[in-house]
């Protein structure tokens, strides 16, 4: 069942969309706590995905995994592909993870335009 949820659920795109998405959401909100605490939500639900990727990750294959592809403008032969292979799937994880303890470590030393900082953080 898992493997029929990974060909079907775009989990690259939404690691991919989901900062820029809580960047978009963070701009409307008013209050610093609220934005710290929305940051490291996002951080660690886009974490919560890159682990799901790794460990959903076939080493032994060297195909690329979890491989997204639509046609975007076919008039002109340009389609969106996403794949991971087995050195980018490891930065995907590392870059999700140093995402998460950015937001810890700034919690307090970031004191001025909280906002607009967690929006470039993410």
């Amino acid at each position: 069942m898992l493997e029929e949820l990974t060909a079907v659920f775009p989990i690259l795109s939404c690691i991919l969309f989901l900062p820029v998405v809580g960047a978009i959401v963070l701009w409307f909100v008013d209050d610093e706590d609220t934005v710290r605490s929305s940051t490291l939500t996002i951080a660690l639900v886009e974490l919560a995905l890159s682990v799901f990727v790794l460990l959903r990750f076939v080493p032994e294959s060297a195909a690329m995994q979890f491989a997204e592809r639509v046609q975007w403008i076919p008039a002109l032969g340009i389609s969106y592909h996403l794949a991971v292979d087995g050195i980018s799937v490891l930065f995907v994880g590392l870059t999700a993870f140093l995402t998460v303890l950015v937001v810890v470590y700034s919690w307090d030393t970031i004191r001025h335009q909280v906002k607009l900082y967690m929006m470039c953080l993410l």
